[in-house]
Formats: structure tokens, C-alpha cells, sequence
């Protein structure tokens, strides 16, 4: 199990929702993201979703989102509140969408709701945001960096000079990192479009064939290159080839140049922090499914 999970009293996750809805019920603790636990109860007919983990930022970056995109045609959560349940823990509330994760979809059902998913994350990048800055941003509308291309730039080096505390994989490590040496070029210095960072699997829900909700917004999402969210989708598929469907019916809002070096170049960026994010959370096992997924699925060393 990933060492980054919050765990969390039960008792102290009732006590909590008996002060701010003295008649809730229903109670569900469930799967959650890598970070978060996760809660649904139910409150005056409302249907409700209880996220707690160890760091605010984020939540609050949630609802900076939520603010920005909730009259776009984006399908979002409602938030209705951030703050600290104790001095260690805090939460978000959030209205609960309807719908069935992604990833519980068969590929027959992925396919039939195709249309409409590529559609919604052709929203996303097309979306007319006022956020300064590249990469992930925070809860002012700030990015973190000057220039897309600089942060890949800097975390390269990083993956350069970096000693892991678990399993790491100098050999295949030093090949991921020789092939984004050499793509690197291809990658925009200045590319303003609204990514998601995670589109899909457990933070997307389904209801009808159609997207109902687009969750999960805070750890991921982030101003670049749209081609790094298609990177992600082919990285994590098994199936379906989403490249091939994003790039149809495309028009000259999309900067399509270089666009399969830069195709590449994300995929292998993603393996890396993938490989780093699994031996830094002691989880050996989803490591060495990566190593196998990089070099026999996705060949990509």
C-alpha cells in the first residue's frame, strides 16, 4: 500500500460531520485517489463527497476551478467548502456527481462514450483561462514556472542526479533520461492551454454514454502543452489508442507542430515520474509493473 494515503480515525470523520450535519447518514468510506480518503454520506436529500488529506493547497485550488470553470460547459463538482478539520488533517466538500468512474467502464462501453470524452477534454484545452505562468498553478492563478519548456528542463537534470530510497533503476533511469535529452527540443517554450494532468480512469465519471463530471483538479491540472493529457491517456490505456481520436476534426487553434516528438517526449517524462513517485511511496510491486509496462508494452526504451 502507498505510504502517502491518509488514513484517518473513522471516529474523528463521524465527529466531524455531527457538528456540520447533525442529521447526516449514509456514511461510505471509498477507494479514493493516491492521496485522499475519500467519504460519501448524505445530508437533507443532498448527496454529498468528504475528501481529508494532509495538505490544504490543493483543496483550495479546487475551488479556484470550480470558480473558473463552472459556467464553461466543463462539467465540475460543486465545492462547497475547505478547511481544517484538525491541526493535521483537512477537507473538502464537494456536491456528489452522478455517474460510474471510467475505469469501471468495459472497453465496449469506453468506446461508445468515445465521442463525448474526447469532446470534454477538447473543452478543457480550448478553455479562455487568465492563469500567469506555466505548469501546475495554485489557488491565486499562478504557474509555477516562467516557461513550459523550462520545467521539463529542470526536472531532467533532476532524474539526472537522483538517488532513490527503494528500487530505483539506474540502467533504464539514465535511458528515459537520454531520450528526453534528445526530444526536449521539440517541446514549446511558451504553450498556454489547459491541461488536466489525470483525465480519465477514477477521475472521470460516466453516466449515459456522456461525461458527467471531470474530478479531481487540484494535484494535476496545470497550463502547457495540451498533447501532455493525450501523453497520459496512451500511457495508461490498454485498449484504445486516444491520439487517433483526439487528432480528428482538429482546426488551427491546436499548435500541431512537431506534434509526435512532443507525443513521445511526454510519454517518456511520464514513465519517469512514474518509476520516481512508485519507489518514493514504497509500492515495489506498482514499480515493477511500470519497468515491465515501459519496456515490453509501451517499448519505449
Amino acid at each position: 500500500m502507498s505510504n502517502v494515503k491518509t488514513r484517518v480515525d473513522i471516529e474523528l470523520i463521524k465527529d466531524f460531520l455531527n457538528k456540520k450535519y447533525p442529521n447526516y447518514s449514509s456514511l461510505k468510506n471509498i477507494k479514493g485517489g493516491e492521496f485522499s480518503a475519500v467519504y460519501f454520506f448524505k445530508s437533507q436529500n443532498q448527496n454529498y463527497v468528504l475528501r481529508v488529506k494532509h495538505s490544504i493547497k490543493t483543496y483550495y485550488k479546487e475551488e479556484f476551478v470550480y470558480i473558473m470553470l463552472n459556467k464553461s460547459g466543463i462539467s465540475i463538482p460543486e465545492v462547497i467548502e475547505v478547511g481544517h478539520l484538525n491541526d493535521k488533517i483537512v477537507y473538502c466538500i464537494s456536491i456528489k456527481s452522478e455517474g460510474v468512474t471510467y475505469d469501471t467502464l468495459t472497453t465496449q462501453e469506453k468506446h461508445e462514450c468515445l465521442d463525448n470524452f474526447i469532446k470534454n477534454l477538447k473543452l478543457i484545452h480550448q478553455f479562455k483561462h487568465n492563469i500567469k505562468g506555466y505548469g501546475l498553478f495554485d489557488n491565486q492563478g499562478v504557474g509555477e514556472n516562467n516557461s513550459w519548456y523550462l520545467g521539463f528542463k529542470t526536472d531532467i537534470e533532476k532524474f539526472k542526479n537522483y538517488n532513490t530510497k527503494l528500487i530505483w533503476d539506474e540502467k533504464l533511469c539514465n535511458k528515459l533520461v537520454l531520450r528526453l535529452k534528445a526530444l526536449i527540443k521539440f517541446i514549446p517554450k511558451n504553450i498556454s492551454y489547459l491541461y488536466h494532468g489525470d483525465y480519465g480512469n477514477g477521475n472521470l465519471l460516466i453516466k449515459n454514454n456522456k461525461v458527467s463530471a471531470v474530478l479531481d483538479w487540484g494535484d494535476s491540472s496545470g497550463i502547457g502543452d495540451f498533447v501532455y493529457d493525450i501523453s497520459w491517456l496512451d500511457y495508461w490505456s490498454k485498449s484504445i489508442c486516444y491520439k487517433d481520436y483526439y487528432v480528428k476534426d482538429i482546426d488551427d487553434r491546436w499548435n500541431m507542430e512537431n506534434f509526435e516528438e512532443r507525443y513521445l517526449f511526454y510519454q517518456l517524462y511520464i514513465a519517469l515520474t512514474t518509476l520516481e513517485f512508485y519507489s518514493n511511496s514504497d509500492q515495489p510491486d506498482s514499480f515493477k509493473w511500470t519497468v515491465d509496462q515501459i519496456i515490453k508494452v509501451k517499448k519505449l526504451v
